[in-house]
């Protein structure tokens, strides 16, 4: 009888050591693994993002008076984002949510100063109004800020030892090679 008391508290025992490494495990395994997805994602999406944040060179903080783009401008500078949305690198796949719509507005804003009913303006050879390039401006603005805060670049770097929005040298430091 006490050989089967001790069977049983051993297959018990087993049962339950079992039970608890599977409930202890399978959590951290599930977190490990969505850790290696997002990382691997934030790594395509940095490189996506760099050739977009590229593209919006052509909304830069402002015109001056003589470089607010044409309707031909206008039309390049889709044709360009729409590369890169379509391109082989699919970069339009890596966008978020908020990125995407910020594109989308972008692009929308663009089509609707280069088109009418479908056809290209007749004034493409004409600049766009200053008003008309404050909003392209304010447009391609917010999209590369979603694209820096999506892939955090815009954080403060976390180097142990410093807190977080200490310079890393204090002003008027002269450095030297060590």
């Amino acid at each position: 009888m006490a050989g089967w008391v001790a069977l049983v508290a051993a297959l018990v025992g087993a049962m339950a050591g079992t039970l608890s490494t599977y409930l202890t495990l399978r959590p951290k395994l599930t977190l490990e693994l969505e850790y290696a997805y997002d990382r691997t994602l934030r790594d395509q999406r940095i490189d996506a993002y760099q050739r977009l944040f590229y593209v919006t060179r052509h909304f830069p903080r402002f015109y001056l008076e003589d470089e607010r783009p044409t309707g031909a401008d206008l039309q390049k500078y889709r044709h360009e984002l729409q590369d890169w949305y379509f391109n082989q690198d699919a970069g339009g796949m890596f966008l978020t949510a908020a990125a995407k719509r910020a594109f989308l507005e972008l692009q929308n804003h663009i089509a609707g100063l280069v088109f009418t009913d479908g056809r290209p303006r007749d004034d493409a050879s004409e600049q766009i109004s200053p008003e008309t390039g404050d909003e392209l401006l304010a447009l391609g603005r917010r999209l590369r800020h979603q694209l820096v805060a999506d892939i955090g670049s815009a954080n403060t770097a976390r180097i142990p030892g410093t807190r977080p929005g200490a310079p890393l040298d204090p002003p008027g430091t002269i450095l030297r090679s060590r």
